[in-house]
Parts: C-alpha cells; sequence; structure tokens
C-alpha cells in the first residue's frame, strides 16, 4: 500500500489521528486532529504533541515520560486540552507506542475524539440530581 492510499484512507477516521517520532514530535496529523485541536496538519508537524495539546497532564501523564506504560499498553485517558484558539474542550485520549521488529520504541500513535458534548451532559445530569436531593431533602412530607 502506498503512502498516499494510508493517508487517504487516515483521513477518513471519525477519530483524530497522530503519529509522533521518540521525541513527541508530531509527524501524522488527520483532518479531524487538525479540526479538534485547530491547528492545520501542517502547523502541527514537527510542533511536539505537548505544545499542541497545551495540557497540564502532558508534563506527567505522557506515555514518553510514564515508565508505567509498556509498548503492548494501550494508554487510555480523558484530557482537557487548550485549542490553538485558547479555548478549552475535554477529549478521550488513546496512546500506544510503536515498537519495530528489535523491541525499540520509534514513536507512538494517539488516537483522540471530542467528547465536550458527553461532559457536558454528564455535568448537566449531576446539577439536576443536586437540584432534585436538595429539593426532596427538604421537604419533609416526601414517603
Amino acid at each position: 500500500m502506498h503512502n498516499k492510499s494510508v493517508a487517504t484512507i487516515l483521513n477518513t477516521l471519525s477519530d483524530a489521528f497522530m503519529i509522533m517520532d521518540t521525541t513527541g514530535r508530531v509527524t501524522y496529523f488527520n483532518d479531524i486532529a487538525a479540526q479538534i485541536t485547530g491547528y492545520t496538519n501542517l502547523e502541527a508537524r514537527g510542533l511536539k504533541c505537548k505544545d499542541i495539546m497545551r495540557t497540564v497532564d502532558c508534563d506527567t501523564a505522557c506515555p514518553f515520560n510514564n515508565k508505567n506504560i509498556t509498548p503492548k499498553t494501550n494508554y487510555k485517558r480523558k484530557l482537557e486540552i487548550i485549542r490553538k484558539d485558547g479555548t478549552k474542550i475535554s477529549i478521550e485520549c488513546t496512546c500506544n507506542i510503536l515498537i519495530d521488529s528489535d523491541g525499540h520504541i520509534f514513536g507512538a500513535v494517539e488516537t483522540f475524539k471530542d467528547i465536550s458534548r458527553i461532559k457536558s451532559l454528564e455535568n448537566s445530569l449531576k446539577y439536576s440530581e443536586f437540584k432534585y436531593r436538595l429539593l426532596f431533602e427538604s421537604t419533609k412530607d416526601m414517603v
């Protein structure tokens, strides 16, 4: 399969997809990743993942810095990132370390999706539940 074909396939994914080298620099960034982060494919290439995601978790939870993550680990987490325009959004992110046939790490693949709508609905539900609980607990005649 040719690189052009692979790029076309990766751009048809419904999730954001990026590939990084061992230094955390982006070598591939699909169209959904561009939509979510606000960085174009060209802007993202060569940037470090942490400079695109801009989350506090980059320094502590990055798979390249976390010794508990093995090449076989499917590392999944929820993060709040800061888009290029400064807005914050919630994403669900899965990272896999890439290893060659000799067992050496040569990069990572990260997929992510915007879960802001889900987070908003969860917060609305929690607030509604809180209000209902207050109403229930403040009424003495409830059965």
